[in-house]
């Protein structure tokens, strides 16, 4: 939500409660909702809209995900209107994808368990390498853990580079053997790739 495809109701999601559907997983592009500034402030609006489609899955499903969907500009992608480029340095974009998730987090916090967190869709991170990656990751995560609540023991999702791919996940924290003990992943964080075979669009 916030930018492509149709508008999704309650309908939509009795539906799929009712075809035998009992997770979901939405996509939602914060950036094009929020100040292009690095603190990245999210339209109360747009919240608000976030807020409602939370409710309705959590009567609906038995888990709910949000993530991070088209930064176009981390992802090393052409920038679509409502965004522009409003800096080029991207120490700043990446403190503002922490910035929203922050946000959303602390909005958040308080409810269930069953809404688990996927911080960043199919990282392409094409400047930087697995390991900067990685420590902007973890940075997030003890980051989110830190606003207290359900965050606590939320479920965070850590997708691998290269659009999900399969074959960097030894590239995951969990098996960077050289990493120190406190920048693993910790026992709440489920790794994810996404195998598209075969690949070609």
């Amino acid at each position: 939500i916030g930018q492509y495809g149709p508008v999704i109701t309650y309908q939509d999601l009795v539906k799929l409660s009712t075809a035998g559907v009992d997770q979901v997983r939405i996509c939602i592009r914060w950036t094009a909702h929020a100040t292009e500034t690095t603190a990245g402030v999210i339209d109360p609006a747009f919240f608000a809209i976030v807020d409602q489609l939370l409710d309705w899955c959590d009567e609906l499903f038995n888990r709910t995900i949000i993530t991070l969907h088209h930064y176009r500009y981390l992802d090393n992608r052409p920038v679509e209107a409502p965004e522009t480029v409003w800096t080029t340095d991207l120490p700043s974009h990446r403190l503002r994808a922490k910035n929203i998730w922050l946000q959303i987090g602390n909005r958040y916090k308080t409810r269930t368990r069953r809404l688990a967190f996927d911080f960043y869709n199919e990282p392409r991170w094409p400047h930087m390498d697995w390991q900067e990656y990685n420590a902007w990751f973890l940075d997030l995560a003890n980051a989110v853990r830190l606003l207290g609540g359900k965050n606590v023991n939320r479920t965070f999702i850590y997708e691998t580079t290269e659009m999900a791919a399969v074959y960097k996940l030894a590239n995951t924290p969990v098996f960077d053997v050289d990493a120190p003990l406190n920048a693993h992943l910790d026992a709440n964080t489920v790794i994810s790739c996404h195998p598209y075979f075969p690949f070609n669009y």
